[in-house]
């Protein structure tokens, strides 16, 4: 079935619908300590011969929140860690907090500790995941062989393997010697393990806002076995942000972009081109509501958008927006100066700005029904759609939503998502709205399309969800778990 039947079945059911959906009952997940004390929570593991998870956040980020709203709920989750951990959680940036932070090395959010009743690290995790992976983590954490308690071990003893450096690394990214070890995992590891797409993502990883010259060498070098695995556009968008990050970092820019001549004109010109899309960025954010400086963002879109690629400008857009659509009274007024300054790009700006307040909205469980009708009626007509925000919006809506009229939105704005990037994630999407919606038979056959995509991906995270989604929607239940 094409997708606009979907949607337009969808939409016939809704209209014949007699009364709004009751909401699913979501399972026992992870189940938190109230009082926010680490000292409580080591005591209380101390008593119950348990381990304690901690989770990190703080108020403002969004993978914290993707945690607490998506991965923390899961009921195999909550299961586990019930029984094996005391969980307890804690804003970062509460004063009496600080000195955690200070003492465990927490540098990025969201972090998560697994501690000994002692205070000791056992394991730790940095960013967010899908319930499955960090059950994975978990499982690892409480492994006295694996976890990074016995893996930081071995590397302070100088007897390791390329294994345990990975492991250690893939605990502790942030880790002070994380690029020297880096490098002797490079010179380590085998090539049928090193040359593959996982450990590229790997080395991107460890690498973050710190590529060293010589790991950037190294991929270049081997560019042609990483195509191989990974697909050339795969490996250049891997590296060409790695170029762009260490020139943003670098504090002589020019320098740093004379540098890169080494890979060639195309490639140097580009990562320019971003670098100075970036500061016309910055120098916006630094005052909305200056005229010149908007005149100077536009010009600079124009003047990049023909040789860059699409995403760039769309992640252009989605991080000035972000910034503009918090503040409401900000958002009216900048809407205001940009139709005034009548700029070529202006609409465009317009309409992600418009999608992101409603992804933001989204995340916490609020709505603007004219405004979500508005984008979904005219979702088709937008020039620019950032498919990730599109999904974003439609997977909380399916998530908290029980109205007809916001589900039919976001079964729109989901189907519009996989037309501009069809994946396992948005497929999962649309096809949960439309079990919700009440089309079980639409919803599972874009769940197995939604599981070929996982596997085609080899996303293990993702098969093992949508085989447990499909057997679900296959008994007439709708899924409510957690997802990447």
């Amino acid at each position: 079935m094409k997708p606009t039947t979907w949607i337009t079945a969808t939409l016939v059911f809704i209209l014949n619908l007699m009364m709004s959906l009751s909401a699913q009952t979501v399972s026992k997940g992870i189940s938190f300590i109230q009082e926010h004390s680490l000292q409580t929570a080591l005591d209380n593991a101390k008593a119950q011969n348990k381990l304690v998870f901690v989770d990190c956040y703080t108020t403002w980020c969004g993978p914290c929140k993707m945690l607490s709203t998506n991965t923390f709920p899961d009921s195999t989750l909550g299961a586990f860690f019930n029984d094996k951990f005391v969980s307890v959680k804690l804003d970062m940036e509460q004063p009496e907090n600080r000195p955690v932070g200070t003492k465990y090395g927490v540098k990025a959010y969201p972090t998560m500790l697994f501690l000994m009743p002692e205070g000791d690290v056992a394991h730790k995790a940095i960013g967010y995941m899908a319930a499955p992976e960090l059950l994975e983590i978990a499982k690892t954490a409480l492994n006295p062989e694996k976890n990074l308690y016995s893996v930081s071990s071995k590397i302070a003893s100088g007897r390791y393997t390329a294994n345990d450096i990975k492991a250690y690394l893939l605990a502790d990214n942030y880790a002070a010697d994380a690029q020297p070890l880096l490098q002797k995992y490079l010179s380590l590891q085998k090539p049928e393990v090193l040359f593959t797409e996982g450990d590229l993502k790997f080395i991107s990883r460890v690498s973050g806002y710190t590529w060293a010259d010589s790991t950037l060498s190294f991929l270049w070098t081997n560019r042609d076995n990483y195509e191989k695995s990974a697909g050339k556009d795969k490996f250049y968008t891997i590296f060409k942000n790695a170029l762009k990050q260490k020139v943003s970092m670098s504090r002589d820019k020019t320098q740093a972009l004379e540098a890169l001549s080494v890979y060639g004109p195309e490639i140097k010109q580009e990562i320019s081109l971003k670098i100075e899309l970036d500061q016309a960025s910055r120098e916006l954010m630094k005052d909305f509501k200056n005229s010149e400086r908007w005149t100077k963002f536009f010009a600079t879109i124009s003047s990049t958008q023909k040789k860059l690629s699409n995403t760039e400008i769309e992640d252009c857009y989605t991080y000035v927006a972000s910034r503009v659509v918090v503040d409401s009274t900000l958002f009216a007024e900048t809407k205001s100066l940009i139709l005034k300054g009548n700029y070529d790009s202006g609409e465009a700006f317009i309409q992600v700005a418009n999608i992101v307040r409603l992804s933001n909205l989204a995340r916490s469980k609020k709505s603007d029904p004219a405004l979500l009708s508005e984008v979904a009626k005219n979702i088709k007509k937008y020039s620019v759609k950032p498919a990730n925000i599109l999904n974003d919006i439609a997977w909380n809506l399916f998530q908290y939503s029980t109205k007809p009229a916001e589900l039919a939105s976001a079964a729109i704005l989901a189907e519009e998502s996989v037309k501009q990037n069809k994946n396992e994630n948005n497929l999962d999407t649309f096809a949960l709205l439309m079990a919700k919606i009440g089309d079980f038979k639409t919803a599972i056959n874009i769940e197995k399309e939604a599981l070929a995509y996982a596997q085609k991906n080899e996303n293990a995270n993702m098969i093992k969800t949508t085989q447990n989604r499909i057997a679900q929607l296959e008994k007439g239940k709708i899924p409510v778990l957690s997802k990447m």
